[in-house]
């Protein structure tokens, strides 16, 4: 970013030695910022302008839209939600660039039309046990060709549509506004919804994606925060009791911008949380329209580990979720022996998803001793009771080894091993697809104990 560059990389003027010319051009830069942070104090200059042309187009809009409920053309549309992260990107930091809303604008189109052009050139088929259809394309496409351009950076004070553009930094609400706006616009182009298919935000605790809800019921998302497809499949969208907000991109988008409540429900087609409170309370504080719940992510810049696929259920435990953007002090410990930076970041990423697998695995275990410990001392369970386990526990090993095969995690933990070996360190767990194999075959031992019980 400009007014970030370090004056060490310019050349002193003749007469003048280094230190005294990177103080000066310190000064000039600190004034420089001082000086618009001024202006802008007085309702002059970028941000004062920008402020001002959202608020008049904001009002024009809301008035417009409380009366009917419709909405306007969607260029109206993506221009107020344009001006209103650029009013809100400026506003954070004194460090963030100033410019106008017409010259965000050009930067905005200009990769706009980079990712369009990608997602077309270098299209993303849907991984083979997934619905067949454009709709599910299409957005992997997108996404695929705006990390392209946006980077795999991830960090949760870059909030904004505008820092992935200009920062090549951003978190799980700046990369659902993009991914959904970028794809409302390739769909008033060509249609590729005409299945029935709505884009959607889903919001969880403390976090928002991106998805789809196919005319079946049947949602899908994609995680923004992982590199790769990051694909969550929920099932339908009706089964699901934990804590979510399913919103539609195109109504709660405008909301969202417009910041008003009514019409709520043209936005909003499913919602198990209705009201949130501080968290004092017992309940969960609200954020902006939709969201709730808080992340709990580290500060500073954090690569994305990649994922083509994704538990579902991750996204209603809040330290399985956020855990992934986590360097854990085991992790690290075992990486430091790693002298090579790519075979570190490979075993890294394997060690992430290590997680999700133990994950999996201790799910398994409470289910399994849960029965078990019933059982102990000539304790019956019944035939319900021990369906219901049993069909929970084969869930477990259908999903584990799901995750296995659309992240080949048995390729990347033989690559891992290998790699920690040559620098002399072990690593100390099952290939994953065996774990699946445990599961199975856990549950059939507990199958054998309680049909002798029965007996």
């Amino acid at each position: 970013m400009k007014n970030e560059q370090p004056p060490s990389e310019e050349t002193p003027p003749s007469g003048m030695n280094r230190r005294n010319f990177i103080a000066a051009v310190a000064a000039v830069a600190t004034g420089g910022t001082l000086a618009y942070l001024g202006r802008e104090k007085l309702g002059v200059g970028d941000l004062p302008d920008v402020q001002k042309e959202y608020t008049a187009k904001r009002e024009t809009l809301h008035t417009e839209y409380e009366r009917t409920g419709e909405l306007p053309d969607f260029d109206a549309r993506k221009e107020l939600v344009l001006l209103q992260d650029l009013a809100a990107y400026m506003g954070r930091s004194s460090k963030s660039e100033r410019m106008s809303a017409k010259d965000f604008r050009a930067k905005y189109e200009a990769f706009a039309l980079r990712v369009q052009s990608d997602a077309v050139r270098e299209s993303v088929e849907p991984p083979a046990n997934l619905p067949k259809g454009d709709a599910l394309q299409k957005l992997l496409s997108l996404k695929a060709a705006f990390q392209k351009s946006a980077g795999t950076t991830y960090n949760k004070a870059h909030d904004s549509i505008v820092d992935p553009i200009l920062e090549k930094r951003y978190q799980c609400r700046s990369g659902t506004q993009s991914l959904l706006l970028l794809a409302q616009e390739a769909a008033e182009k060509e249609d590729f919804l005409s299945g029935g298919e709505i884009l959607v935000a889903v919001y969880t605790t403390g976090h928002v994606q991106p998805g789809l809800l196919l005319k079946d019921g049947t949602l899908f998302t994609l995680e923004m925060t992982s590199a790769g497809n990051g694909i969550r499949n929920f099932g339908r969208m009706e089964n699901i009791k934990s804590p979510i907000c399913v919103v539609r991109a195109d109504h709660g988008m405008f909301q969202e911008t417009l910041d008003t409540d009514t019409h709520r429900d043209k936005a909003v087609l499913y919602e198990t949380v209705r009201e949130v409170r501080p968290p004092e309370r017992g309940t969960i504080p609200r954020i902006g329209k939709f969201g709730f719940g808080d992340p709990r992510v580290p500060e500073g810049d954090i690569e994305m580990p990649k994922a083509d696929m994704l538990p579902a259920e991750d996204v209603f435990n809040e330290s399985r979720l956020f855990n992934r953007m986590e360097r854990t002090q085991s992790d690290e410990e075992l990486l430091q022996a790693v002298t090579n930076p790519q075979e570190k970041e490979y075993v890294r990423e394997f060690l992430i998803h290590n997680r999700t697998i133990l994950n999996y695995y201790t799910a398994h275990a409470n289910v399994f001793n849960r029965v078990a410990d019933a059982m102990k001392g000539g304790g019956v369970v019944s035939q319900g009771e021990f369906t219901t386990a049993e069909q929970e526990l084969l869930r477990i090993a259908d999903a584990l080894e799901t995750y296995v095969r659309a992240n080949n995690l048995d390729e990347r933990y033989t690559q891992s091993r290998t790699f920690l070996r040559k620098n002399g360190v072990k690593l100390v767990t099952k290939i994953p697809s065996d774990i699946g194999l445990a599961i199975r075959n856990n549950t059939q031992v507990l199958r054998n104990r309680w049909e002798r019980r029965k007996r």
